[in-house]
């Protein structure tokens, strides 16, 4: 027998156990971050007490919910349990009177999320390698700067954060930012404009197999490449994976210059009334499938 309920912290270890036979890239800090966030948005389906899917729903405010970590076991696949975890998914959503919701959408997943009347929006594109150290350090916009690397960001920094996160999700994600900002010892990277504006970040977080790059989001198109060195400088010679928008300021040969290939591609799906950014080219990568 089926059954289904509140994914509890006790099953995370068979949650991570799950993802890492998919592959994925999240550890049990993902995991257990998920949670967090959401505690009552996180679901889990059972068979004879074993845990066989998950899903999670992330709530930013009441403008957006994210839908991610949709995992069904193999052997239980094609019965309705992920239309089953999708229906506790967006009952939740709906519960909140959340507006829209949006999830990262697998080729395997897109007929369930379109039955369900979710459409697309974008291409993702997950690219991953250990970057080449060529245009290390290579800074044609001198007048820029970031952050020191072994300084925390300061209240200031962290506001102006926030403040260009919401304008390209159009949705106030802080409680997420919060979590992501603590994840890594070395902090964001921030570049400024010669008056001390901040025009862009980029954050990164251990994983499984890679360190995630992401979120990454630039007011200005020429900031974008100075963000991605100096992040990349960090993480020398470590594999990083990093999941961009299509269409947008940071593109496929600025990683693949860097040593990067293109591994596989998500379509970006909604459900609900639109929930546009208000700079549509700021946001170049994303925090993740699991968070957007």
């Amino acid at each position: 027998m089926i059954r289904f309920s509140v994914l509890r912290s006790a099953h995370l270890v068979d949650a991570v156990s799950m993802s890492t036979a998919e592959g994925w890239n999240q550890t049990f800090a993902d995991w257990s971050r998920i949670v967090r966030l959401s505690p009552a948005g996180c679901f889990a389906a059972y068979h004879d007490e074993r845990l066989i899917g998950t899903v999670s729903t992330t709530p930013y405010g009441r403008d957006l919910a994210w839908i991610g970590m949709m995992i069904v076991h193999p052997h239980f696949r094609g019965v309705g349990v992920g239309a089953a975890l999708m229906r506790h998914a967006l009952d939740e959503a709906g519960a909140r009177g959340i507006a829209c919701i949006k999830l990262d959408a697998t080729p395997a997943g897109h007929p369930l999320y379109e039955s369900l009347g979710f459409v697309s929006e974008s291409e993702i594109q997950r690219w991953q390698g250990v970057p080449s150290a060529t245009l290390f350090g290579e800074d044609t916009h001198s007048p820029d700067t970031d952050t020191p690397t072994n300084v925390p960001e300061s209240d200031q920094s962290r506001a102006a954060i926030y403040a260009l996160d919401h304008a390209a999700h159009g949705a106030h994600r802080m409680q997420l930012l919060d979590e992501l900002l603590t994840d890594y010892s070395h902090g964001p990277v921030i570049m400024r404009s010669p008056n001390n504006d901040v025009e862009g970040f980029v954050l990164a977080r251990p994983g499984r197999a890679a360190t995630y790059v992401g979120p990454m989001i630039a007011t200005r198109e020429r900031v974008v490449e100075p963000l991605l060195d100096r992040m990349f400088t960090r993480l020398a010679g470590q594999q990083v994976c990093i999941d961009l928008h299509a269409d947008r300021w940071l593109r496929g040969d600025m990683l693949e210059a860097r040593g990067l290939r293109r591994t596989r591609d998500l379509s970006r799906m909604r459900l609900g009334a639109r929930c546009d950014a208000a700079i549509p080219h700021a946001l170049c990568a994303s925090a993740g499938p699991e968070f957007g």
